[in-house]
């Protein structure tokens, strides 16, 4: 459920214990709320059943039955419902019937479910043919809009809105305090530009800026329809957005890449791809800077590299090579290479993926310079256009970087963090690991056996005949910079070290790498 809130959470959440809990006609959902809620109360816990959550459960028991339950369609569920909380737990089981109440039990038990931070929580099931699917939703709500405030836990002391509207561009709007603790003034604020809008709500704890809601909305089309207490969106949206005689829409037949329309009735061009992927290269330069972070560069390999794992991933083609292999070839030696990918059904939706996924929010937003690549891809499924979207980040090592120093300099890391000094590293060394790694990627396997193994210390000792001691360090990763977590590498008793890196064949497992480390 991403990451954990302390404290903060449940001092905000007795704000919710005396909320009361809604009553849903159907006895199925009445069952299910009861086997939920009495989950809850053996944990010590109460929840808070609403209406928002049972509709979201609901459906994404759908999507169970018919085999498209996804990250996508769970976080499409929540905004079409209404729901605003970032954090969400479901639980799905599909079955011929719905099991018996001591085996729902069971289940929730066993999803490990974190009640000290669950006090919402929804039911939903359905049924199709023979098979019926039942889903309980826990959610971990952080922020309650109440009139023209919002109301957060009492130790956040700051908190604003990162608006994204439908032209990609980003604004930050700080909150001013309401007059008691945790309570803030929401923004009145109309917006008239049609398309999807995009609203992320942080509040700083301990010095963190801390996601406490994302959702989206509508504008430019006049309804009223706001999230499930029925206030609009902080004054932003949709209940604020006036009429639709005032919309301003980008043209070009590319409203459908900001959401004001339905994608064009062709086949996508590349131009299609290459409009997207500027636009999308807007938002993150602007989503940075209202963080104010560093200004970022989009290299053009890194890009290029981005946009393949896209296409894969929108035509299924399999799995690619490691992003730091594939960025060797393009011309660019990664010291470190992270990338995530989402499919959406529109390029804002996958943005907004990214933005409510931590480790891909912290892709977006993390601290330093580095080299970021955004690629995308653009498919058509009849009617329909789905967007593939790729996200890099490299921090890039010099010109004449090889995987070898790429490792090395992660050793060197390591060691300073550890108060160590630097491993010499000796080129004999290098090639009695670089043939040990050899052996290691025809096996694509981190073994190595014990004979070998004896064979590789005992030509170490030839090397350096008055070694006193020799570590061997075997890894098959995706991300060299893997053996920074490796016992020998911070063990004070080594002074040397020689390093074999070489990429596993027809293999997406990345890169075979044997250190060999000598203390004198």
């Amino acid at each position: 459920m991403g990451y954990r809130v302390k404290q903060a959470t449940s001092l905000l959440l007795f704000l919710f214990w005396l909320m009361p809990q809604t009553a849903f006609p159907d006895e199925m959902d009445a069952r299910l709320q009861r086997v939920l809620s009495e989950a809850a109360a053996a944990s010590g816990n109460l929840v808070t059943l609403d209406r928002s959550a049972h509709e979201a459960a609901r459906a994404y028991s759908m999507a169970a039955l018919d085999g498209t339950a996804s990250p996508l369609v769970h976080r499409q569920a929540l905004w079409d419902a209404g729901v605003r909380d970032v954090h969400s737990h479901p639980i799905t089981v599909v079955a011929g019937a719905i099991p018996p109440d001591s085996a729902l039990t069971m289940l929730i038990a066993g999803a490990g479910v974190d009640w000290a931070r669950t006090r919402h929580a929804g039911v939903g099931w359905a049924r199709s043919g023979d098979r019926v699917a039942a889903t309980f939703l826990l959610l971990e709500r952080n922020a309650a809009f109440e009139g023209k405030v919002v109301q957060l836990a009492p130790s956040i002391s700051a908190a604003r809105v990162i608006v994204t509207n439908p032209l990609g561009q980003v604004g930050r709007r700080e909150l001013l305090p309401a007059g008691r603790q945790g309570a803030f003034l929401r923004d009145e604020e109309r917006q008239l530009i049609a398309g999807t809008w995009l609203f992320e709500l942080e509040g700083d704890l301990e010095g963190q800026a801390r996601l406490l809601a994302l959702w989206t909305a509508e504008g430019g089309s006049g309804e009223t329809s706001g999230p499930s207490d029925g206030g609009d969106t902080l004054g932003l949206g949709p209940a604020g957005l006036g009429s639709s005689e005032e919309v301003m829409t980008v043209g070009g037949g590319l409203d459908w890449m900001i959401g004001a329309s339905e994608p064009p009735d062709r086949v996508p061009f590349t131009r299609d791809a290459e409009a997207v992927e500027k636009h999308l290269r807007k938002i993150l330069k602007g989503r940075r800077r209202a963080a104010k972070q560093p200004k970022l560069e989009v290299h053009v390999a890194a890009t290029r590299v981005a946009r393949e794992r896209s296409l894969a991933e929108v035509q299924g083609t399999g799995e690619l090579r490691p992003p730091h292999a594939r960025l060797l070839e393009a011309g660019v030696t990664p010291l470190a290479a992270e990338e995530v990918v989402v499919v959406a059904q529109d390029p804002i939706t996958g943005w907004a993926l990214l933005l409510a996924e931590p480790s891909a929010r912290d892709l977006i937003l993390r601290a330093g310079v580095a080299h970021y690549g955004l690629g995308v891809a653009v498919v058509s499924h009849g009617p329909h256009w789905s967007v593939g979207l790729t996200l890099l980040r490299a921090e890039v090592g010099g010109p004449d970087a090889t995987w070898r120093t790429v490792v090395q300099e992660h050793i060197r890391r390591a060691r300073s963090d550890a108060d160590l000094g630097d491993l010499y590293a000796r080129e004999p060394l290098h090639s009695i690991a670089e043939a040990a790694a050899e052996e290691v990627a025809r096996r694509g396997v981190a073994q190595m056996p014990a004979e070998e193994r004896a064979k590789l210390v005992e030509r170490t000792r030839e090397v350096v005949p008055d070694s006193t001691s020799v570590g061997v360090e075997v890894l098959v990763v995706r991300d060299p910079g893997a053996v920074a977590g490796r016992e020998h590498v911070v063990d004070p008793r080594f002074a040397e070290v020689g390093v074999g890196v070489v990429e596993v064949p027809d293999s997406d497992a990345g890169f075979a790498i044997v250190l060999v480390l000598v203390q004198r």
